[in-house]
C-alpha cells in the first residue's frame, strides 16, 4: 500500500462505509458498479480466487447459464453511453488486425463461440469461467476434436448484404478456416485442420495434433464470427461490419468515432439495456479529461493515481474502480534479431540500468506491477515478487556497466525508441527510461513518437528497427497467448522478436501439456528463461483505474479482458444500463 491516501481512496472509504450494504446488494443482484478503489493497493494485493484453476486449466464442460440478468425492477433500458478512446482503428476488418482501437468497438457488435462470464455473471474480477455465446453446449470427444451446438435463432444484422439471416455451421467453418488460412489469427489456429458441418446447427473443430487449450482460444476477445457474403462481394471486411451481436454500427468516421444502436433482434432476450453508444476518438489525454469533467463522456480510464486526485476533487460524484494488475503489457523492447540486441548482455545491460521502481513509485504510487510478462496466474498463486525476476531486473548501474562492457560497448551507442503514446503516464516511463540508460550506460536513445495507426501497423508488421515501448496484444488473455502466440519464435505475433530454443521447446510442451500442475511448472520455467535472457524488458504497469459519471450502472471490470471502455472488454457493454434518477 503506498504511504500517501490518495484523495480519491479517502472518499471511496467515507463512501464505502456509508454505503457498503446498499453495494453488496447491488452486487450480488448484478447492478451498480462497485466501488473498488482503495482495497487492491499494488500488485501485491491482488486476489488470485477464480484465476489459477480457471484461466491456466479451464473446464472441459458444457454450457453454464448464458447471462445473469437483474431484475426488471433494478435495471432501466435506455439512454447512451460514451466510451472515450485514445486509438482508431486501421479498417473494420477482424481478421487483419488485433488492434484494440478495432476490437474494442467490434466487440459489442459481434459474437465468439464460447467467452468467458463477465460482469455481474462472474463471481470476482478474476472469474475465468466458460461460458458458451453462440455455442448451447459444446463435447470434446477426444483431444484433438471439439463439437459445438449453436444456439438456435440467432440471426446477423438486418443490414445488407446479409439482411438479418440465420447463422449456420458454414459461418463458423467460413470464419475459423479462414482465421488458419491468412491474416492476424494464423498463429492462434495453426493447429485447426478443418471445421466440419454435419448440419446447419453443429460446428466439429479437427485438430491437427492434440491441444488442450483451443476452448480457451476461443474465448479470446478478437475471434469474432463473420459472414462470408461480406467478403464475397467486396473483397474484405474492412468497409463493413455486419455481426450477430447485441449493437448494430451505425457510423465510423475518421477522426470522429464510433457510433451504435441497440440491436432489436438479439438473441438474448431483454438485452442490450442501454439504446446505443458512441466511441469517440480522441488520442489527446487532456481532452479526454476534460470531456469527462464536462459530461461529454461518461467512462474514462488509462489513468494513473494521481491523474483521478484532481478529477473526483472536481466531480466528486464520480464513481472509482481499480482493477489490479496481474502482468505488464508494455516494456523496452529491442530489435533482438539484430546487434547489439542479439547479445544477451546487452539485453541485461539495458535491464540493470533501468529504476523500475522509480516508476513504479513516482508516475504510479505504488499501484502497479513491478514488470513482467506473463501473468501469475498461470504458474503461482500469488503476485510475482521483484526477487523472483531474476538477477537483471534488479536496478545496478555498476553491473549494468560491467555487461555492456563485456559485449564491447563500454562507450554506449546511439539509437531510437519509437512509441505511441497510450496514456501521458506512458510518456513519463520512455522518459525516465531513456534518461536512466544515457545517465548510466552513455546509451543514447532518441524518442520517436508516432501516432496509433502508423505505429501499430509498423510494430506488428515486424517492420520496426532499434528500440521501441512494445507491447503484447492488449486482448492477451488466454495461456496459449502468453506461452505461445506472443513468445515463440515464428509466431505472427512474436513482436518482441524472441529467438531461443529453450523457449520455443518449453512453449511446445506447454500447448501439448493437459495436466494442470505440470502446465503451471513448464510455464513457470519459461517465465524463468525470458527473464534469464532478458529477451523483453517488463517495465512497471498500472493497476486499470476506471472512472464511471454516477449514472453508468453493471460495470465491471474484468483480469485481462478489460470492462468495456478504451480495452478489449466492449461485449460487457451488453450489461451496461443507465440510470440517472
Amino acid at each position: 500500500m503506498p504511504d500517501r491516501e490518495h484523495a480519491w481512496q479517502q472518499l471511496s472509504r467515507r463512501r464505502l462505509d456509508r454505503r457498503r450494504t446498499l453495494q453488496l446488494a447491488a452486487l450480488a443482484a448484478g447492478s451498480g458498479a462497485t466501488a473498488l478503489a482503495g482495497l487492491a493497493c499494488g500488485s501485491s494485493k491482488s486476489s488470485s480466487s477464480g484465476s489459477a484453476g480457471g484461466a491456466a486449466g479451464t473446464p472441459n464442460v458444457g454450457a453454464r447459464n448464458r447471462v445473469a440478468t437483474p431484475s426488471s425492477a433494478q435495471v432501466k433500458t435506455g439512454g447512451r453511453i460514451s466510451y472515450p478512446t485514445p486509438s482508431e482503428p486501421p479498417d473494420l476488418d477482424p481478421r487483419l488486425t488485433l488492434s484494440y482501437g478495432l476490437h474494442n468497438f467490434v466487440s459489442s457488435l459481434h459474437n465468439r463461440v464460447v467467452r468467458t462470464v463477465q460482469g455481474a455473471e462472474a463471481k470476482d474480477n478474476n472469474d475465468f469461467t466458460l461460458t458458451g455465446d453462440l455455442a448451447s453446449k459444446w463435447e470434446q470427444p477426444d483431444p484433438a476434436t471439439l463439437t459445438f451446438s449453436l444456439v438456435p435463432g440467432v440471426t446477423f444484422h438486418n443490414k445488407p448484404p446479409v439482411n438479418g439471416r440465420e447463422l449456420t455451421a458454414q459461418d463458423l467453418k467460413n470464419t475459423f478456416e479462414g482465421y488458419a488460412k491468412s491474416g492476424a489469427h494464423t498463429g492462434a489456429f495453426d493447429l485447426l485442420d478443418r471445421v466440419e458441418t454435419p448440419d446447419k446447427s453443429t460446428a466439429k473443430f479437427v485438430l491437427k495434433q492434440p491441444f488442450g487449450g483451443m476452448l480457451e482460444v476461443l474465448t479470446s476477445p478478437t475471434q469474432w464470427v463473420f459472414a462470408q457474403e461480406i467478403i464475397d462481394q467486396q473483397g474484405d471486411l474492412k468497409a463493413t461490419t455486419i455481426g450477430t451481436g447485441p449493437f448494430i454500427m451505425d457510423a465510423f468516421e475518421r477522426k470522429v468515432g464510433f457510433k451504435a444502436s441497440k440491436n432489436p433482434n438479439y438473441f438474448v432476450k431483454g438485452q442490450p439495456y442501454i439504446d446505443g453508444f458512441d466511441q469517440p476518438f480522441v488520442p489527446d489525454g487532456a481532452a479526454r479529461i476534460a470531456g469527462f469533467r464536462s459530461g461529454q463522456f461518461d467512462t474514462l480510464t488509462g489513468l494513473t493515481p494521481s491523474d483521478v486526485d484532481p478529477i473526483v476533487k472536481s466531480n466528486p460524484d464520480t464513481q472509482v474502480l481499480e482493477q489490479a494488475a496481474i502482468h505488464s503489457v508494455f516494456g523496452l523492447a529491442m530489435a533482438a534479431n539484430t546487434p547489439p540486441y542479439n547479445d544477451p548482455r546487452v539485453r541485461q545491460a539495458l535491464s540493470m540500468a533501468i529504476d523500475r521502481n522509480a516508476q513504479l513509485q513516482s508516475i504510479f504510487s505504488g499501484h502497479a506491477t513491478y514488470g513482467w510478462g506473463i501473468p501469475w496466474i498461470y504458474f503461482q498463486d500469488a503476485a510475482v515478487t521483484p526477487e523472483q525476476c531474476g538477477p537483471y531486473w534488479k536496478f545496478d548501474p555498476a553491473g549494468a556497466k560491467k555487461l555492456l562492457t563485456a559485449a564491447g560497448k563500454a562507450d554506449g551507442f546511439k539509437d531510437t525508441l519509437t512509441y505511441f503514446e497510450y496514456s501521458t503516464a506512458m510518456t513519463s516511463q520512455v522518459q525516465l527510461a531513456q534518461a536512466d540508460l544515457k545517465k548510466n550506460l552513455n546509451v543514447d536513445l532518441t524518442i520517436r513518437q508516432v501516432d496509433y495507426p502508423t505505429w501499430f501497423q509498423e510494430y506488428t508488421s515486424h517492420k520496426w528497427t532499434g528500440t521501441a515501448w512494445g507491447f503484447q496484444i492488449g486482448s492477451s488473455s488466454t495461456l496459449d497467448d502468453f506461452t505461445y502466440q506472443n513468445i515463440y519464435s515464428k509466431s505472427v505475433a512474436n513482436y518482441w522478436y524472441v529467438d531461443d530454443a529453450q523457449i520455443d521447446d518449453l512453449a511446445t510442451k506447454i500447448r501439448a501439456e493437459t495436466d494442470v500442475q505440470k502446465r503451471r511448472d513448464l510455464v513457470k520455467q519459461l517465465f524463468q528463461r525470458e527473464h534469464d535472457q532478458a529477451w523483453r524488458l517488463w517495465m512497471p504497469y498500472t493497476n486499470a483505474f476506471y472512472l464511471l459519471k454516477p449514472h453508468v450502472r453493471n460495470f465491471r471490470p474484468m483480469a485481462l479482458r478489460g470492462g468495456g471502455t478504451a480495452d478489449y472488454g466492449g461485449a460487457a457493454r451488453v450489461q451496461h444500463w443507465v440510470d440517472k434518477g
